[in-house]
């Protein structure tokens, strides 16, 4: 067996960042979307993590499980926005530090919240691809307004070009 060339390599490594990024947005898509068979995708069968100092797993389930249990009345939607991705390679294994704001609408009477999340994750190939093996979930801040409903805009008015 031959050993891969430093293009094969630098590819491998490119493709190893955006499936460790598609991971990233699917476990966004999937709180946002209270989607649970999706999130439970994202993690392996023995993942550990934290939410804001509060441990949960382990396993994907149990996490899926306590996420679950953070969606009471009061939360009407959220949305999870990623940036700031940085991927560390180890081989079959990664480090991976992520920021995100998160906005949530919560009711009663109707507020927009939004916070600052770091996440630092370990992630590792599984047959199944990329998954995260440890989350450690830690706010930066977080504020408040209230709700200003959607307001229709116009279309052009005659005249206007």
């Amino acid at each position: 067996m031959t050993e891969p060339s430093d293009l094969e390599r630098r590819v491998q490594a490119i493709e190893d960042r955006l499936a460790i990024e598609d991971v990233i947005i699917r476990y966004a898509t999937a709180v946002d979307s209270k989607d649970d068979e999706l999130l439970a995708s994202c993690f392996t069968d023995d993942a550990t993590a934290s939410f804001a100092g509060v441990p949960a797993g382990p396993g994907g389930a149990a996490i899926v499980a306590f996420l679950a249990s953070l969606r009471g009345a009061p939360i009407i939607g959220s949305m999870h926005r990623f940036g700031n991705v940085v991927v560390t390679l180890h081989g079959d294994e990664a480090d991976v530090k992520s920021r995100a704001v998160v906005y949530g609408v919560r009711g009663e009477p109707l507020q927009l919240r939004m916070r600052s999340i770091t996440y630092q994750d370990r992630f590792v190939r599984t047959a199944a691809g990329w998954r995260i093996a440890r989350r450690v979930h830690a706010p930066s801040w977080e504020g408040a307004a209230e709700n200003v409903p959607l307001t229709p805009i116009p279309g052009p008015r005659e005249g206007d070009t």
